[in-house]
């Protein structure tokens, strides 16, 4: 019996192992952030298994860990009030509409969290069954040698290690089983000795052979690196994914930047407007050190017809108390402008606007407003018309905001804590010298705008330049901002915005990173001077913004051969002491840089959490942070359980007297003398099939040279065949059996 589960804590052991071989590329690939969350809900699952917890009990556990994890990652409301219950169900329902209508992409985190825990969960079930019920892993053990090999061969992911350690596991493991299947073909119990040498000549056996293999020479490989010959038939590497050449275009995915691209000079958009503009389409704050995520649960909200910028966005975008996005700034011109949009839906579903809208004005139609990423998505079939004022900042308002009264600003609620912490997170793999680079920059400056326009013209120095043929991928263990910065100093507007929001985040400024078009190409002039400009794939463009408390989020341009379009000036009663900073003239795409956006959003999991200061989100960022804690803890708990049940028969007496040793009624005793077969079960003397309880207790007796179990037994007989009542009620009994109890321990 003992030999029984030590083989199960084994196959469990495995069966983890192998699921953690499988989840970690997601970290790497599909931008899972809070992995520590989702490996202890694994351990937990696989312990569920391991001690045959009850499948109610199991269910309450497992939905008490999902339900904690999505409120505090997503809604932030005390869970024990559960006011967030009611968005739970309205989150849940939303997204099954969702999936019914096959609108896979249009899922929210948290459902998509729920979903991952949900996958684990059956993952788990699964591999018990095939580990411990049906003693059989080849089959699993094959698909996780492919599923790594793929990863390595088309993702940016490092399969060396992982394919060491899947090997090692799933050999030593299919040796256990083996013994196991014909320990039971053949009907004989092993003994533990033999079990334990056994498993030490397998380890020995397949550390040596996995030694050997590791230090022996290796041929060249027979067929050439799939990859690029694919990416030469498509014309699209992707991002992340090699070292070939990708297409120039808005791509919505973000997380891996960089590599060259191609020129694309398709038309995606036709644009009519009285001036210049940035064209916005979505932002993101949470940066991987491979490219840019959202650190939010999307919150879509749907509207037609010409909403208004406050019917768009929620109560805490648009109040002054909770951090506007949209707020108030000098306006030069008190008219509203009209810029009126064609789209080609041949291209991209979604709908570009400028910084200060008002309001969008659509013939028809249902469109989805991302209260997280503003982004507007839509299927196009008709012009659309956006309303909206020239943003004006004030330099003399920007540069009254310092280290201490921003910081002040947002430390006066909750909201405006989790606020600052989002938009200056960044990873803790960030290397030192990016953060010393920043506060050198900065150091001469003792307020937001100027360490801002400090970092600015720094990226605009004569030590970076501008390409996008020759630009380099990271390496896996590289991280993004500091090999641009550090390294190769080369590369487009994805690059250079990327390192400023980075830089400025290191010194505690809120940035965020903003993607959309530039200005586009001025190709006609309508009356009354309404130019017609159409943007290409080769606009799409990038760009930081930072947060001044007051005033709201300041794009800044950092990109070599762009200029801000955004109007800086200063007040009145400064305009005669200070001359404002000179901005370029935009002239109608001289020879302009083209730029993409062309590298990966967060997928399935995404998992999923608000993510605050350079440690990310509260609960998995603590879980990062004492993950050797954690796991320390872990190991001992499992072994202070594992001992706990090992040496159960030296406890177990105490607790049975303890339970059976105060009362001496008939049913007390029955329950007593049914423990006591099981102490004498597990101290191996178990009861032979066929035979009866006298000759089992004569047996016990001859044993230990005392008559106590048949004393015991004739009283378990009475009280079996025989009325309670008939039963002597005296305390003799448990003399008896408190003897065979210490006898047994």
């Amino acid at each position: 019996m003992r030999t029984l589960r030590a083989n199960t804590i084994l196959f469990c052991a495995a069966g983890f192992l192998l699921l953690w071989e499988w989840m970690r590329p997601l970290e790497t690939i599909g931008g899972i952030h809070n992995m520590p969350v989702f490996l202890v809900f694994t351990g937990l699952c696989f312990l569920f298994f391991l001690f045959r917890v009850p499948i109610l009990v199991q269910l309450a556990a497992g939905s008490v860990y999902i339900f904690y994890v999505l409120n505090r990652t997503f809604v932030h409301e005390p869970f024990f009030t559960f006011q967030w219950v009611g968005w739970f169900v309205q989150d849940v329902a939303a997204n099954v509409k969702i999936l019914f209508r096959r609108e896979w992409t249009g899922q929210s985190d948290s459902f998509r969290t729920l979903e991952f825990f949900l996958l684990i969960w059956l993952m788990v079930y699964l591999l018990h069954y095939w580990f411990v019920v049906r003693k059989k892993i080849l089959f699993f053990l094959l698909m996780t040698i492919l599923y790594i090999a793929v990863f390595d061969t088309f993702m940016p992911y490092d399969g060396k290690w992982p394919m060491i350690r899947t090997v090692v596991f799933g050999l030593f493991s299919m040796g256990m089983l083996f013994l196991d299947r014909c320990a039971e073909r053949e009907g004989v119990r092993l003994k533990s000795g033999l079990k334990a040498k056994w498993a030490l000549s397998l380890a020995v056996l397949v550390f040596f052979s996995t030694a050997v293999a590791y230090i022996m020479p290796k041929a060249d490989p027979i067929w050439p690196d799939p990859v690029p010959y694919i990416q030469s038939l498509s014309g699209d590497g992707g991002p992340g994914k090699g070292k070939g050449m990708s297409r120039v275009g808005y791509d919505p995915d973000d997380l891996f930047l960089g590599g060259p691209f191609a020129q694309d000079e398709g038309l995606v958009f036709r644009v009519k407007t009285p001036m210049r503009n940035y064209w916005v389409v979505e932002t993101k704050d949470y940066y991987t050190g491979k490219g840019w995520a959202t650190g939010k649960a999307d919150q879509i909200v749907y509207f037609s017809g010409s909403p208004t910028v406050r019917d768009i966005a929620s109560a805490e975008l648009v109040s002054q108390k909770s951090l506007p996005i949209y707020t108030s700034v000098l306006q030069r011109r008190y008219e509203i402008h009209r810029a009126k949009i064609k789209a080609f839906p041949t291209y991209y579903p979604h709908i570009i606007y400028p910084r200060g809208f008002e309001y969008f004005d659509f013939s028809g139609g249902v469109f989805g407003f991302n209260q997280t990423t503003e982004k507007v998505v839509a299927g196009f079939e008709d012009d659309y018309t956006v309303g909206y004022r020239e943003p004006v900042y004030e330099i003399d308002k920007l540069r009254a905001v310092n280290d201490e009264s921003g910081t002040d600003f947002f430390r006066n609620s909750q909201e405006g804590i989790r606020f600052l912490y989002r938009y200056i997170q960044f990873p803790a793999s960030l290397p030192r010298r990016v953060t010393d680079l920043a506060a050198e920059i900065t150091a001469p400056y003792d307020n937001w705008y100027d360490k801002a326009k400090a970092i600015e013209e720094y990226l605009k120095g004569p030590e970076f330049t501008y390409d996008t043929a020759d630009v380099p991928f990271p390496d896996v263990d590289e991280d993004y901002v500091d090999q641009f910065l550090f390294e190769s100093k080369t590369g487009y507007c994805d690059n250079f915005s990327t390192a400023m929001v980075v830089l400025l985040r290191s010194v505690g400024i809120p940035a965020r990173w903003v993607k959309g078009y530039s200005s586009g190409e001025l190709v006609d002039t309508e009356e009354g001077g309404i130019g017609v400009y159409e943007l290409k794939n080769s606009h799409a463009h990038s760009w930081p913004e930072v947060y001044f408390p007051e005033v709201g989020w300041v794009p800044f341009e950092p990109t070599k051969g762009f200029t801000n379009p955004a109007n800086f000036v200063y007040s009145q009663e400064n305009a005669g002491s200070d001359t404002p900073e000179p901005e370029e003239e935009q002239t109608p795409q001289q020879n302009r840089p083209n730029e993409r956006n062309n590298v990966p959003e967060q997928g399935p999991d995404n998992s999923a959490a608000e993510n605050g200061g350079r440690k990310g989100t509260d609960l998995s960022e603590w879980m990062k942070e004492h993950l050797f804690s954690l796991i320390a803890s872990g190991i001992a708990l499992l072994l202070a359980a594992f001992l706990t049940y090992k040496f159960r028969r030296k406890w177990l007496p105490f607790w049975y007297v303890a339970r059976y040793g105060r009362k001496t009624d008939a049913k007390n005793f029955a329950g007593a003398y049914l423990a006591l077969l099981k102490q004498l079960e597990r101290s191996g003397m178990k009861k032979d099939e066929g035979e009866s309880l006298r000759q089992y207790a004569a047996r016990i007796d001859r044993y230990f040279s005392t008559g106590d179990m048949e004393r015991l037994t004739r009283l378990y007989e009475r009280v079996v065949y025989y009325p309670p009542a008939s039963f002597d009620a005296s305390a003799e009994w448990q003399l008896s059996w408190r003897r065979l109890l210490k006898i047994l321990r």
